[in-house]
């Protein structure tokens, strides 16, 4: 503890409620279990505006099946992301504010983020046996009818989930992260 004195979790909130929208991250690593070279799904989501940055969401779960392919891993995070946290956490937001919130999901691997736009990807159809994830359920979500989120990209090095699924070897990448 007397190392790490100065590592905290900060919160700044400079707006009034009505400028607020939820970013939500979603990452995976690939196998990195060395036991069951299971992947890690890892989330993190904040409130945000032009002067606030408030973390709410962070975590970590091993995925219940192996992926086969970087965008499977990403896919069953991008799930757990909308499902365990983005939802949940934007009907809490929705009730509180009495108003619609904006909610962006933020995706750093572009063959996962053109799967769930386009729906639909042939070499992941036993997605849904392996991992129990829908990629026409989570193509809804983003673009169709239910709208729940917009998916957006983000550069590697600026993905906030990366805390959750990575080591970190380096000083510098960790303060980033």
């Amino acid at each position: 503890l007397n190392c790490t004195l100065d590592h905290a979790l900060s919160q700044t909130v400079g707006d009034t409620a009505d400028k607020w929208v939820i970013n939500l991250y979603s990452d995976a690593d690939l196998g990195k279990c060395p036991f069951t070279k299971r992947s890690t799904s890892g989330v993190y989501a904040e409130i945000a505006g032009p002067k606030t940055l408030a973390p709410i969401v962070g975590h970590s779960v091993k995925q219940t099946s192996m992926s086969e392919s970087t965008p499977e891993a990403e896919l069953v995070a991008a799930a757990k992301a909308i499902r365990g946290s983005g939802i949940p956490l934007l009907d809490l937001l929705e009730n509180l504010l009495h108003r619609k919130v904006t909610m962006k999901a933020w995706e750093d691997n572009e063959a996962t983020e053109a799967i769930i736009k386009n729906g639909y990807s042939p070499k992941l159809r036993p997605l849904g046996r392996t991992h129990g994830v829908s990629i026409g359920r989570l193509n809804e979500c983003y673009s169709g009818d239910q709208n729940v989120a917009t998916i957006h990209r983000v550069d590697t090095s600026e993905m906030k989930a990366d805390i959750f699924t990575k080591s970190f070897l380096e000083v510098p990448k960790w303060l980033l992260a």
